[in-house]
């Protein structure tokens, strides 16, 4: 996609994407998004829910550990990746 967009723009385009099922759009981006900020819980949990709505269990898993080790406090990542 737009190297030249802001990461909160690319994120909240991802997320657009993903909550209109475009995945593939929204993989791109949170992925972009990830390689700017590899330890941002936000695309971290985005990405594995992406994942498991793609049925890619294990990536999901992956994202979501990431996730929780981003923000151990967080309960959402905790009970995804469980």
């Amino acid at each position: 996609m737009n190297a030249s967009l802001a990461t909160n723009d690319q994120m909240q385009l991802a997320v657009h994407f993903h909550s209109q099922g475009l995945l593939d759009n929204a993989r791109t981006l949170y992925e972009g998004v990830l390689r700017m900020a590899p330890t941002d819980f936000s695309v971290l949990y985005h990405l594995g829910l992406l994942e498991a709505q793609a049925g890619l269990v294990e990536r999901a898993a992956g994202y979501f550990g990431r996730a929780a080790q981003a923000q151990p406090q967080n309960a959402d990542a905790h009970n995804n990746f469980a």
